[in-house]
Order: C-alpha cells, then sequence, then structure tokens
C-alpha cells in the first residue's frame, strides 16, 4: 500500500481562495485557510484536496498529521531524512536549524528524495513544530 493512503487525520475548512492540492497552508486573521508563508512559522496542515469551486466560498481538505505528499519549490536537493520548511508558494524546501533570532517553522522530515526542480512530488513525515533560528 502506498504510503499516502494510510489513515491520517483531515480537516474540511473553507480557505480564502483556491488552494492548490500538495501545499502547505495556514490558517489568516479571519480563520480561513490560506498559503503558508515562507519559512513555515505559520504552517497549519497540508492541502490534500480542494473543492474546484470557482468562485467563494473556496474549501480545502487539511491533513495535520501522518504521511502527506508535497511539492517541492525546487530550491535545493530533497533527500531523505531532511528537515523540511515552507519555501514559495506553499512548495517545500530542505532546512538546517542553525542559531539566531528568528521564528521558524519546521514541518517534517522528507521520505522521499526530489531534485533541485519544481513541484516535485516528496513524501513528508509531517511533524510541525517551531524553532528560533538563522
Amino acid at each position: 500500500m502506498p504510503l499516502e493512503t494510510l489513515p491520517v487525520l483531515r480537516i474540511a475548512r473553507e480557505a480564502a481562495a483556491q488552494l492548490p492540492p500538495k501545499t502547505c497552508a495556514a490558517i489568516n486573521a479571519a480563520g480561513l485557510l490560506t498559503t503558508a508563508a515562507t519559512g513555515g512559522a505559520d504552517f497549519a496542515g497540508a492541502i490534500i484536496e480542494n473543492d474546484g469551486a470557482t468562485t467563494p466560498p473556496h474549501f480545502a481538505l487539511l491533513q495535520t498529521a501522518g504521511i502527506a505528499v508535497l511539492l517541492s519549490d525546487g530550491t535545493a536537493t530533497i533527500t531523505p531524512g531532511n528537515l523540511l520548511t515552507v519555501g514559495t508558494g506553499g512548495r517545500i524546501r530542505p532546512v538546517t536549524p542553525a542559531s539566531g533570532t528568528t521564528l521558524r517553522g519546521i514541518i517534517g522530515r522528507a521520505l522521499t528524495a526530489a531534485a533541485a526542480t519544481a513541484d516535485l512530488e516528496v513524501q513528508v513525515l509531517l511533524q510541525p513544530h517551531i524553532y528560533i533560528g538563522a
């Protein structure tokens, strides 16, 4: 059985706009899903699918735990075991925690590899947490 078919916690929520599947989401001040910011400090979960609506209201299925398939942002090679954060457009990129004073988010660990090419699928074990660093 493929990893992404294992049972996980998924929540349907209203979204501020049509959000692309396999990207990272945050919750805005109005309580709606939106694309997570680069750095991942606002990460709320992974968008698994959307309702396909072309006009509001928009809804998306958010995964908050387990193994998710997310898209790479193409800025660096991802190898299994890499810690991941949110890159451009809600896509993922590897990160190495370092000392500093900036609030950063780790969304989880890569289970599969991806070249430094945008929009490649990566299986991710979601383990969101925050650290303060560079």
